[in-house]
């Protein structure tokens, strides 16, 4: 994996989201594994303060559902957090680790993504409110990256459907509803 990333030629992997498990699994084209990630543990309370668990016991998970992927940043969408976690690669410990949350009042119960081709546009299909909204990255002068709200209006479903996931293909975005 060193190798792949400081060549930056990335293999053709799978990836499956084992939601009830809360992890994220990558697999090479013959089968074999190649990590186990747990995007972002749930929160718990305990003696009144919050801490991270790591047991993953059913109903204790964060459903991640959906993922997408721009160089060496993996974004996931996990159905009981309100954003989109972000992590990305780790060449010192050769897996993906947690960077931040992008986070937006409107950001509720997250399902699809899609990241353009340049990285510079993710769209989440945000299943609460029915709608698929648009974020733009931009620099914030230290290396890191914003991701902002774009200005162009989100796009609403009508009532009965609840976005599920989206593919972009050819300029184009296809919305899969149910």
């Amino acid at each position: 994996c060193g190798a792949m990333f400081r060549a930056k030629q990335w293999p053709k992997v799978l990836m499956v989201t084992l939601s009830s498990m809360n992890v994220v699994k990558m697999f090479t084209v013959t089968g074999a594994e190649i990590a186990e990630i747990t995007p972002l543990p749930p929160l718990v309370r305990k003696r009144g303060k919050r801490r991270r668990i790591r047991e993953h016991a059913h109903g204790t998970s964060l459903w991640p559902t959906c993922l997408a992927v721009s160089r060496e940043y993996l974004f996931v969408s996990q159905y009981k957090v309100w954003g989109v976690v972000v992590m990305r690669w780790s060449a010192e410990l050769q897996t993906f680790e947690y960077a931040y949350t992008i986070t937006d009042e409107e950001i509720k119960c997250t399902e699809g993504l899609h990241i353009s081709q340049d990285g510079s546009s993710l769209w989440v299909a945000c299943a609460y409110l029915g709608h698929i909204l648009r974020f733009d990255r931009s620099g914030d002068g230290n290396g890191g990256h914003v991701w902002a709200k774009s200005r162009v209006p989100a796009m609403s479903l009508p009532e009965t459907l609840s976005p599920w996931n989206i593919i972009g293909h050819d300029g184009r975005l296809f919305i899969a509803a149910h």
